[in-house]
């Protein structure tokens, strides 16, 4: 009982603990933010590459493709982890946009799908981004006597055909189109906000491609050069993506890069026509999209393709082909996040060691402080193991405490990262002079109860105590009434402007002049800062700020503990 009552009594009335558990709040809200934030950009990374990378991807090395994949697929589905598999030929090539005015040309990676089924392997549809209302509201308004249904440029995009109001009355449908990535439009660019405009969508505008052509033995044939309208953009939220694909329909490019079912001609004079052999050219594709059936593992299915691939490539020697799981498609940039998270946090931990320096410090304080009262409890019959008990239940108190805190600190930041964002961004004026007048309300709290109280020994660490109560009390109750405070010539002034309020922005309050955004949407490609909490994580910096507080409490123990009580009681 006695280990209880001092250790509440030095919690509450010495000031050098508050501050060690301080530290160890602060150390324990630091790595366990820097472990949510880059945790959760690695979270968001491994979603948006998965957006559009199907389970197992089976490829060639080779632009020339490989025959035979029809084969490969039927086999591939009749297998009972495979829930679907379809072609697919990626193509390098440069893209240049017409309708402009200036030419602009970019290097880009040329996507030959079937729609349909790449959609059921991968969320494609989702990612388009524009639909028949935004034209309602854009374009359509604008041309009278255009139905809306001939300009679905949402189903468009889903099917790569042209809407009809695209189409060449002349030529047979379903007539192709493309989407392109919304970074690899030159009209684009991001709002503030992270957002796009349909205005600046290149919706009905026409590309040009420069393809290479290349015959079944690798040989060059020819540069395809085509034209398609775009009938969609796409955003994955895979800047090598955005920035860098454009999806066409698999049967059109096959045709373009001379890779469909064709038949040739071997020793033929065109002199005389006479000779020659009629030789079919089988049907070729550069990749095979594998989607794994429900509650199949990635790695029983990417075994399941390995299997089939190494027999397809025996029964077809000089076929090279490769098997991927979508992590290792991405295996490098992924990999370099995963490095990077590591690195920081464990920076970020040995920075943290901080609070054992800090616990050992106070703690070696207190024994020297309190080595009278060690004495008296030796010369009462307390055993050198109760005092070393006592010491390392005072390290595990103040790390429970200051732990808790900051897991709780922890918690409450990084749920409300974009909120503290968007006040340092556009109220930054306010949210000082809130804190200021907290600050000097918590601190004339604290000094008018230490003058109320100071016949009863009202001790610093109480006052200190007042104040931190007090402190927090108020920036709660800002929190919650932050969007309503307004301080005269500080924060800015809001104005209606089309149903809905909004920051003036011919204000000169001092909001209007200073901010800072430390995460800028039109910089990154991920519009919000990642608000998710590894619990499990959690509970690992949390034991570990435990153990730390009492590591650095074991030494100081160690030396209460061995104090003489003679020489304890006769110490000065």
């Amino acid at each position: 009982m006695y280990k209880l009552l001092l250790i509440s009594k030095y919690l509450r009335r010495k000031l050098a603990p508050l501050f060690a558990a301080l530290a160890v709040t602060i150390c324990t809200a630091m790595v366990i933010i820097v472990g949510s934030v880059m945790g959760g950009f690695l979270g968001l990374m491994q979603t948006t590459a998965k957006q559009l990378t199907p389970d197992v991807v089976i490829r060639t090395p080779s632009l020339t493709g490989f025959d035979g994949y029809e084969k490969l697929i039927a086999i591939l589905e009749a297998r009972p982890e495979v829930e679907l598999a379809t072609p697919a030929v990626v193509s390098p090539a440069s893209v240049t946009f017409g309708d402009l005015n200036y030419p602009v040309t970019s290097e880009v990676i040329v996507h030959g799908i079937d729609p349909v089924a790449y959609n059921r392997i991968v969320p494609y549809e989702k990612t388009l981004m524009w639909s028949a209302q935004d034209m309602d509201r854009e374009y359509l308004l604008s041309r009278r006597g255009i139905d809306p249904g001939d300009a679905d440029i949402h189903a468009a995009g889903a099917t790569l055909s042209l809407p009809k109001i695209y189409q060449n009355e002349s030529l047979p449908n379903p007539q192709p189109g493309a989407t392109i990535g919304v970074a690899l439009n030159p009209l684009q660019w991001r709002q503030k906000d992270g957002s796009y405009l349909f205005e600046n969508a290149f919706i009905g505008g026409t590309i040009s491609l420069a393809m290479p052509v290349f015959g079944p033995r690798g040989q060059p044939l020819d540069v395809s050069q085509p034209s398609l309208r775009v009938v969609n953009e796409f955003k994955s939220g895979f800047y090598d993506a955005d920035s860098k694909v454009v999806f066409v329909p698999f049967d059109w490019l096959q045709k373009r890069l001379q890779m469909n079912l064709m038949e040739e001609f071997t020793e033929f004079d065109p002199q005389t026509g006479l000779g020659g052999e009629t030789v079919v050219r089988q049907a070729r594709c550069t990749h095979i999209y594998v989607k794994a059936a429900a509650n199949v593992p990635i790695e029983k299915l990417h075994a399941v393709c390995m299997e089939i691939a190494g027999d397809f490539r025996m029964k077809n020697p000089g076929t090279p082909l490769n098997v991927l799981t979508w992590e290792e498609v991405h295996g490098q940039l992924l990999g370099a996040v995963k490095n990077e998270r590591g690195l920081v946090t464990f920076l970020f931990a040995i920075i943290s060691v901080v609070a054992i320096v800090m616990v050992a410090t106070t703690f070696y304080m207190i024994v020297l402080e309190k080595t009278r009262d060690i004495g008296v409890l030796r010369a009462i019959g307390a055993p050198a193991m109760g005092v070393l008990s006592l010491f390392l239940s005072y390290g595990l108190a103040i790390g429970l405490i200051g732990a808790g805190l900051g897991v709780w600190l922890a918690w409450f930041t990084v749920t409300h990262l974009n909120n503290l964002q968007d006040a340092l961004a556009n109220r930054l004026a306010t949210l000082i002079a809130t804190v200021v007048i907290s600050t000097v309300l918590a601190l004339v709290a604290a000094i008018g109860m230490s003058i109320l109280k100071r016949k009863r020994d009202f001790s610093l660490g109480a006052g200190v105590m007042v104040f931190l109560g007090v402190f927090a009390v108020l920036m709660a109750i800002t929190f919650y009434s932050f969007p309503q405070i307004s301080l005269p010539g500080i924060s800015i002034d809001q104005i209606v402007r089309n149903g809905r309020l909004v920051d003036n922005p011919e204000s000169h309050a001092l909001d209007a002049r200073i901010g800072w955004r430390m995460w800028d949407p039109q910089l990154y490609f991920f519009e919000k800062i990642p608000d998710q909490v590894d619990w499990l994580e959690v509970l690992y910096v949390w034991i570990g700020a435990v153990l730390s507080s009492v590591v650095g409490a074991i030494i100081p123990a160690i030396i209460a503990a061995r104090l003489n009580p003679i020489e304890a009681l006769r110490y000065e």
